[in-house]
């Protein structure tokens, strides 16, 4: 997606996958949420989702 819409959600629904390699960035892990409430599956890197993970005792995150 590029540029403006002016349903950003109506936009997402109409694409297969919504790609997503993210490092970090709090708004941009509410575009996966947002392909998810449309049902668009994401691909990202792991450090996007990591908030969502269960913790492990001892684990580093």
């Amino acid at each position: 997606m590029y540029g403006r819409t002016e349903d950003a959600l109506a936009t997402l629904a109409r694409y297969r996958l919504n790609l997503a390699p993210l490092r970090f960035g709090a708004g941009q892990k509410g575009k996966i949420l947002d392909g998810w409430l449309v049902g668009t599956p994401a691909v990202t890197t792991l450090s996007a989702p990591s908030p969502w993970l269960p913790r492990r005792p001892g684990a580093i995150h």
